[in-house]
């Protein structure tokens, strides 16, 4: 039996992003889970290093990755 694909790579706006299929958390779902901390609570101010911490990622990785996937910059 073969065995799946270690990393999966997705195109979006013409970029491709390429995360790990598994137990790791994908790129997608490490951003919602900033997006929903932030929809959670409107009225806080939330920095981005504090988004990218959610989502356990690189200030410079959040920065690249949350724009292709959301759409925000």
């Amino acid at each position: 039996m073969e065995s799946p694909p270690r990393f999966a790579v997705s195109i979006k706006n013409g970029r491709s992003l390429i995360h790990t299929i598994g137990n790791v958390l994908t790129i997608y779902e490490q951003i919602q889970q900033a997006v929903d901390e932030v929809e959670a609570d409107l009225s806080r101010d939330l920095t981005a290093g504090a988004a990218a911490h959610t989502a356990g990622m690189s200030l410079r990785s959040f920065h690249r990755y949350f724009p292709a996937l959301t759409g925000y910059r």
